[in-house]
């Protein structure tokens, strides 16, 4: 690069520092406080074989954050009722959820070319991560499970 072309874009630079500066957004110090604090629990979704071994999402064509986005988006509907009717608790909605994930997982492509020996006891289990008297304590449930 030219160093002609370089002085060209000094003003882009300028301006974006001025824009950054009045917005008091400062990359990489930013005033957004991304990792300053975590809530006091949490969990995350795996799925599981027969015998309850771990197995890689990929295999089935998506990600971790993929089947945890696949189960939330199962699960937030349960929440949102018409007025007067009765919310299931969080482990009736993880279970609904967690048959959802199973028959949105039958369809996709992976799943389809290996699905003799892929599905049969394939479980989806949640973990529950809590953060209590300066330590983390986990509980793990199978919400679903294939036939």
């Amino acid at each position: 690069m030219s160093l002609m072309r370089l002085l060209a874009r000094w003003p882009i630079f300028f301006t974006f520092t001025v824009l950054c500066l009045v917005a008091q957004e400062n990359y990489p110090f930013s005033n957004f406080p991304m990792y300053s604090s975590f809530a006091p629990k949490s969990y995350f979704v795996y799925l599981a074989d027969a015998t309850g071994q771990p197995l890689p999402t990929f295999r089935f064509g998506l990600s971790t954050a993929d089947l945890k986005k696949v189960f939330n988006s199962k699960r937030q509907p349960l929440f949102r009722l018409e007025k007067g009717a009765a919310k299931p608790d969080s482990a009736t909605a993880d279970r609904v959820a967690g048959a959802e994930v199973l028959r949105h997982l039958e369809k996709l492509p992976a799943v389809r070319r290996q699905r003799p020996s892929l599905l049969p006891g394939l479980q989806v289990r949640r973990v529950d991560l809590r953060w209590k008297s300066g330590r983390i304590e986990t509980e793990m449930t199978t919400i679903a499970q294939h036939p």
